[in-house]
């Protein structure tokens, strides 16, 4: 592979020229480049736009310098060397600061993951952690994977940082402005939004919410399951848009949704407080009110509900405690959970087996330690490479 000078390569990544090689070669040399050296390469970059880049207001950019050089640091990263700092250039640096961030955390997604063809024994597939994805307002993005404690992002008058590995919001930005919290297969986490109700993110979900909560209302949207444990405010109903024709409405409660669109219907299980789901489809309305315990089963293709009177809420919210529970879960509905926290593929080799597997196991196991686990249940399986489960009959 060519060795390129930091120049050349920062050159490569703003006309947008850089190779997936060249853009390792990038990162290695900036964490090795003197600080007075990477801000010059800045430097000259600005003043050579044709076009001033947007402008991002109340960032810190010799923080974001010191993520993007020194990730294992974190946000408290203590400066060793003298920094030269912006000046006229100040905000378009933060801007190419911001974009290279995204960039590098991409590439270290890639460069973590195991080659996909090289996995071939079930051992060697971990199972996932906590992590996730905060999309900014102004569609920036910040790996949250490796963060405990440290601020993330400045808008208007709110704060959002990790404390203890949580995400959580302080203030009030005055506007509204939406951030997403997103997981990827094999990440979950946990935060709190502006108004104290925490939430939870199983595996390839995301939650949509606002910075600071309107006066009357607190609107999110989710997607994939998230378990929500609702601060009560009666004169604020919490509102979650699941699809464009479901809706949860709360005053103040503990609940579940499960919303994955490779599932059959969406679910909302009710443990404490009250919820009514409403849906509208095809001009048809229907709502129903859950009490504790109960779950409300909405179909997708139809306006109906069902209510089920005697939900089984150990096993719903295992995944929020650290476990599977698969008691009577069909083989196809099992297999989905392992594709979402192990980030496998499952295939079948001669049609779905009629299969209802068993057994509580936790969260933490190695996909070895789990297929081993569902062997009283007559699993045969082989697991091929590139990261492929083959369910045989």
């Amino acid at each position: 592979m060519q060795q390129h000078s930091l120049a050349e390569l920062f050159k490569r990544y703003m006309n947008g020229t850089l190779t997936a090689d060249e853009e390792q070669q990038l990162h290695q040399l900036l964490q090795h480049a003197a600080d007075e050296e990477a801000l010059s390469l800045l430097q000259g970059q600005w003043e050579n736009l044709e076009e001033p880049l947007p402008l991002f207001k109340n960032y810190d950019v010799e923080q974001a310098w010191r993520k993007i050089v020194y990730p294992e640091n974190g946000y408290y990263a203590t400066p060793s060397r003298s920094i030269v700092y912006l000046r006229k250039w100040w905000w378009a640096a933060a801007s190419l600061l911001l974009a290279l961030s995204i960039g590098i955390y991409f590439l270290s997604i890639r460069n973590d993951k195991p080659d996909p063809l090289a996995v071939t024994n079930a051992a060697d597939i971990h199972p996932g952690k906590e992590g996730a994805i905060l999309t900014l307002a102004d569609g920036s993005a910040v790996s949250l994977d490796s963060i405990r404690n440290g601020v993330i992002a400045m808008q208007g008058g709110a704060t959002a940082r990790v404390v203890n590995g949580v995400l959580q919001y302080d203030g009030n930005s005055g506007e509204v402005l939406y951030n997403t919290t997103s997981t990827p297969r094999g990440r979950q986490f946990q935060l709190t939004l502006p108004d104290g109700t925490r939430a939870w993110l199983n595996a390839a979900s995301s939650l949509r919410y606002p910075t600071s909560f309107a006066e009357n209302e607190r609107r999110v949207e989710v997607s994939g399951e998230v378990y929500f444990e609702v601060a009560k405010l009666a004169h604020k109903p919490f509102l979650v848009k699941i699809d464009a024709a479901t809706e949860v409405e709360v005053l103040g409660t503990s609940f579940n949704i499960n919303a994955y669109r490779n599932e059959s219907g969406i679910y909302a299980t009710l443990l404490s407080g009250s919820i009514k789901v409403n849906r509208i489809f095809n001009d048809q309305s229907n709502d129903l009110i859950l009490k504790p315990g109960q779950q409300a089963a909405v179909s997708l293709t139809q306006s109906a509900i069902e209510r089920i009177e005697h939900a089984d809420t150990e096993k719903i919210i295992a995944w929020k405690n650290g476990r599977f529970n698969f008691h009577g879960v069909p083989l196809q509905q099992v297999m989905r959970q392992l594709e979402r926290w192990y980030d496998i593929e499952v295939v079948y080799e001669n049609g779905i087996p009629d299969l209802r597997l068993g057994g509580e196991l936790e969260r933490d196991l190695t996909l070895a330690e789990v297929l081993d686990g569902l062997k009283e249940s007559k699993l045969n399986y082989r697991l091929e490479k590139g990261r492929r489960l083959v369910i045989l009959p």
